[in-house]
């Protein structure tokens, strides 16, 4: 019985080792070849981030739309909002338009979108913007969704 265990424990150490010296030797891999793709420029537009977070007591939430590339026409995309948690009219107001335009030359637009003030004690609560329309624009890549975090203020931690 002692023989076997000695003789499997090595087998072991040289999987894990094999396997830790495996990773290091992948991660540079991709940056090389995104380095070779990258030379002309791609127009991209997308939230500026995967989340925002905003307090429930903030009047509204901003949200910046940025584009990259060529940015000197103008550009209009629309987009939607849905509730995960949060519901339209109950947390948020939707605003009136539901496009984003940039002027040209302007590569980043804020979107504000307003919160319903209400005292009760909720916890947080989610929704989602998500562009759309990028369909007719060429070559564009980017964030095209972005979740907003309503944190609630009420103190229910002291």
């Amino acid at each position: 019985g002692m023989q076997l265990e000695v003789v499997e424990d090595p087998a072991i150490i040289e999987n894990e080792v094999l396997f830790e010296g495996e990773i290091p030797s992948e991660a540079p891999v991709p940056e090389k070849v995104v380095a070779d793709v990258a030379p002309e420029p791609i127009n991209t537009i997308g939230f500026s981030a995967d989340e925002v977070r905003v307090r429930e007591s903030e009047s509204a939430v901003q949200i910046d739309i940025e584009r990259t590339g060529s940015i000197q026409l103008p550009l209009t995309i629309e987009y939607t909002i849905s509730g995960i948690t949060a519901a339209q009219d109950i947390d948020f107001f939707a605003p009136e338009s539901d496009v984003i335009s940039f002027a040209a030359g302007q590569d980043t637009v804020r979107l504000l979108i307003p919160l319903v003030q209400d005292f009760a004690a909720e916890g947080d609560e989610h929704f989602m913007l998500r562009l759309g329309g990028t369909a007719g624009i060429p070559g564009v890549a980017g964030r095209h969704s972005t979740v907003v975090t309503i944190r609630d203020d009420e103190p229910q931690i002291p």
